[in-house]
């Protein structure tokens, strides 16, 4: 089962199933992860360590590597042309 890390749920489904939990970090600075993913505003990571610490059972941490973040500005001002060249060789 993959979250976001919305920690009562957390708690809920540790106590209720056997399913193995993956967490998406979407980022591990606060203010980038918070930006990122509104679900960070009301439980932070402390919170989220905190849950995960307390877990019956190993919880995976996942998260991708992005060089630059899409913003809707960003979209909307590259055009295709732009975009990297993805032949294969």
């Amino acid at each position: 089962m993959s979250t976001v890390g919305i920690v009562p749920r957390m708690e809920e489904l540790f106590a209720r199933t056997k399913a193995q939990v993956a967490v998406s970090l979407h980022a591990v600075d606060p203010a980038q992860r918070r930006a990122l993913l509104p679900v960070a505003r009301k439980w932070s990571l402390p919170e989220l360590r905190d849950c995960i610490a307390k877990a019956p059972r190993t919880v995976l941490l996942q998260w991708t590597l992005i060089e630059e973040p899409t913003t809707p500005t960003r979209t909307r001002t590259r055009s295709p042309d732009s975009a990297p060249d993805s032949t294969c060789a």
